[in-house]
C-alpha cells in the first residue's frame, strides 16, 4: 500500500528485502513513516526518498519529525553510494585498496628508518 502499486513496491524489495523483516517493519510502521515523509517531503518526493531508501520506513514519524528535509535527502542519497559500493566487486576493490595502503605506508616506514 506505502508504494501505490506491485511493480513499485518490488522494486523497493528488490533494493533492500529487508523491509519486509517483522523485527525491522511492520504494515503499521511503514504507513506512519509514509505519513511522517509525505508531511515533511510532499508525496512525489516521498515516493522518490521511499524508493531510493526503502529503510526509510522503519523510521516511524517520531524519527523522521527529528529529522530535516536534507537529513532525510542526505540518508538516501547515503544509501544508495552504501548499496552500489557494498556489493562483492565493490568490497574487493576496498580490501585491495586497503592492502595497497598498508604496503605504501610500510614501504614509507622502512624509508624513514633507513634514512
Amino acid at each position: 500500500k506505502c508504494y501505490g502499486s506491485d511493480a513499485t513496491a518490488r522494486q523497493a524489495v528488490a533494493r533492500q528485502n529487508q523491509i519486509l523483516c517483522p523485527v525491522y517493519s511492520s504494515p503499521a510502521l511503514a504507513q506512519e513513516s509514509k505519513a511522517a515523509l509525505v508531511r515533511i517531503l510532499g508525496k512525489e518526493e516521498a515516493l522518490d526518498i521511499m524508493l531510493r531508501n526503502p529503510m526509510v520506513l522503519t523510521c516511524g514519524a517520531a524519527g523522521l519529525d527529528a529529522s530535516t528535509p536534507d537529513e532525510i535527502r542526505n540518508a538516501a542519497s547515503t544509501r544508495e553510494v552504501l548499496d552500489q559500493v557494498a556489493t562483492p566487486g565493490g568490497l574487493s576493490i576496498l580490501v585491495v585498496f586497503l592492502g595497497l595502503l598498508k604496503v605504501a605506508a610500510l614501504v614509507a616506514d622502512n624509508a624513514a628508518a633507513a634514512s
